[in-house]
């Protein structure tokens, strides 16, 4: 009885061919990029204050009123959430000096076009603008002549960095009018 052998050759198909090791390489990198690129173009909005307007004065007995913008300049829908913090940097300005450290505040973000609490997150189609009032109270007891900094600060969702985070600058004043 005759055997039958069959040779099999063992090929590294990628090694034999160069040209397929190109287009594999060249196709990974296309498809990096276009996954990193769509990720990334969640991340495009801009937040603004109105008028450029981001100092103001309170007192215990008048809170200080922001009115802002979120818009989405990606091409893509993005969910973003909107946090506020009490920040140590020095804001003051020439018109109210004050080397005296930073006062902490209260915030409450309301939509401005009813004046409800803010969700927790805030969906947008591309392009489209939401529009928000950060209402700034000082609490009972506050030291006045003195400054209070928050930064408001919207993230997409899927992006580690937040979007131009903006600071609001408040001057704590006194509410009996003597300064």
């Amino acid at each position: 009885m005759k055997k039958n052998t069959f040779l099999i050759k063992r090929s590294n198909t990628f090694g034999s061919n160069p040209s397929l090791k190109m287009i594999f390489f060249v196709s990974a990198i296309f498809l990096f990029s276009v996954v990193f690129s769509s990720a990334y173009a969640q991340c495009n909005a801009t937040l603004e204050v109105q008028k450029n307007r981001s100092y103001k004065s309170a007192s215990t007995e008048r809170a200080a009123t922001f009115k802002m913008s979120l818009k989405n300049t990606s091409s893509q829908v993005g969910v973003f959430k909107i946090t506020t913090e009490n920040i140590s940097k020095t804001c003051s300005n020439s018109t109210y000096p004050s080397r005296a450290a930073n006062v902490n505040l209260k915030t409450s973000v309301f939509l401005a076009s009813s004046k409800r609490a803010l969700g927790e997150n805030v969906k947008l189609a591309a392009g489209q603008t939401y529009e928000f009032l950060v209402k700034i109270h000082v609490p009972q007891n506050t030291p006045v002549e003195r400054w209070g900094c928050v930064e408001v600060s919207a993230v997409a969702e899927g992006c580690n960095a937040a979007i131009s985070p903006i600071t609001l600058s408040v001057y704590v004043a006194d509410p009996s009018g003597s300064q």
